[in-house]
């Protein structure tokens, strides 16, 4: 007899003699096998039943020609058959005709029905939920936004193996008709690939079949890489100027402009601490001449805690004292943005500390527009810290004190920088080109 080809996938009917009901009747089945794995699938009766035979009855079915059953054992071989032709017709689907590699998660995807696969957007949805429950209400406010677009997109629900390099690109299309930047493009982007992901990891089809680049070389959909510039980055001279400059009015905290101005310079002698851990920020994180805390950001994304901590300078001493809470106990909070005695949900938390940024940012415009100077965001405090300690410090150092968990985070936070660096010295080249050429 020929040996099987190991590529060879083949449906065939048989009895399944390791069980019985209570008759002593076995359930009849699919086997389906493809490289010496194997797997079954129950032959159903027109009622939606498990159909059950004895030995004697199977063989009778299934060995007898058609055209000479009756009745019960003629449904029966129908049934069957009916069966091995639906299989053999999701086997040719799965694989495109012979085209693409066989999954046994792709072909039961065509077998069983849609409800077996899945939808792309009906899982997201339901791990949105999950997040949502886990607290992490700033992600479920990003992946929300993405999940809304995509859908406006598709505008109905998708099998995540029809998520092709194709449409990942024409999604692209969609987001810069709409006016996205490469930075949004780019969170859009990485957002569908991590639920995919998450899909992918239990399903060989999904991984065989995906979409995203995983080098230069390949011909797979490549996200486009953000400009990742949520704010101005400061030179030392720059910064040195919005030191020096005036707030108009009172130098209090109750003076918005000032109050705005010690905000960001806060954050930038911080160790370019976050904005959202600012306004997380309690005297219980004063530790001694440091301040201990975890980044809000990363808190549940490691296993095991990674605390940063940052040396009291004179700089961060005379904010705290200026606008800090003149109610210092452990529990307080030093900015004030949340109220101790509160409890908050996740979503609450999240808004604040969205609206906190956003009312700093607009007291900085104005603040910079009162002094001529360069709008500034509170992100240009990390940023601009970033940008100027690369030159007097080593990478890791740089690394533990932006809180990154991973060196290679820090180097591409960094390489933010270069292109600006790098024109600016092309200038001096051309410049001095043209003056020996002129």
């Amino acid at each position: 007899m020929a040996k099987r080809n190991e590529g060879e996938v083949s449906p065939v009917p048989i009895l399944w003699t390791y069980s019985a009901n209570g008759k002593g009747k076995h359930p009849v089945k699919i086997r389906v096998t493809f490289q010496r794995k194997k797997k079954y699938y129950p032959v159903m009766n027109d009622r939606k039943e498990k159909i059950f035979l004895s030995v004697n009855e199977y063989n009778h079915t299934t060995t007898t020609p058609l055209k000479d059953l009756r009745n019960e054992p003629r449904k029966t071989r129908q049934a069957i058959d009916q069966e091995i032709t639906k299989a053999t017709d999701a086997i040719t689907e799965a694989t495109n005709s012979g085209r693409d590699p066989f999954s046994f998660d792709e072909f039961e995807r065509k077998y069983l029905g849609e409800e077996s696969g899945g939808k792309f957007l009906q899982f997201f949805r339901t791990h949105l939920k999950a997040l949502e429950a886990k607290g992490q209400a700033g992600t479920v406010r990003v992946y929300s936004s993405v999940a809304n677009s995509f859908e406006k997109f598709l505008r109905k629900d998708i099998d995540p193996g029809d998520i092709t390099p194709e449409k990942l690109e024409h999604y692209e299309v969609h987001l810069r008709a709409n006016g996205l930047s490469d930075t949004w493009i780019a969170i859009c982007m990485r957002t569908i690939r991590a639920i995919y992901n998450r899909l992918a990891a239990k399903d060989e089809y999904l991984k065989m079949k995906y979409p995203f680049s995983r080098n230069d070389y390949d011909e797979k959909y490549k996200i486009p890489v953000g400009s990742g510039q949520k704010g101005q980055t400061l030179t030392k001279e720059e910064l040195l100027a919005f030191i020096d400059g005036e707030a108009p009015g009172e130098q209090t905290k109750e003076n918005p402009y000032y109050k705005a101005k010690l905000l960001l310079l806060f954050s930038f002698y911080a160790q370019g601490m976050n904005f959202k851990d600012v306004a997380n920020l309690r005297y219980s994180n004063i530790m001694g001449n440091s301040i201990v805390f975890e980044r809000a950001k990363t808190i549940r994304m490691r296993r095991e805690a990674t605390e940063i901590r940052i040396p009291i300078t004179e700089e961060l001493s005379t904010i705290l004292l200026e606008i800090g809470n003149a109610d210092k106990r452990k529990t307080s909070f030093i900015f004030e943005v949340f109220d101790p005695s509160t409890t908050y949900s996740a979503k609450e938390r999240d808004r604040k500390s969205l609206q906190f940024v956003k009312t700093t940012n607009k007291w900085l415009k104005k603040y910079c527009e009162a002094n001529t100077l360069p709008v500034v965001t509170t992100y240009s405090a990390r940023h601009s810290f970033a940008s100027l300690s690369k030159v007097e410090l080593p990478l890791a150092q740089i690394s533990a004190m932006l809180g990154h968990s991973r060196i290679e985070t820090t180097q591409r936070y960094l390489g933010r920088f270069e292109d600006e660096n790098n024109r600016e010295g092309l200038m001096k080249v051309f410049g001095s080109l043209k003056k020996k050429t002129a």
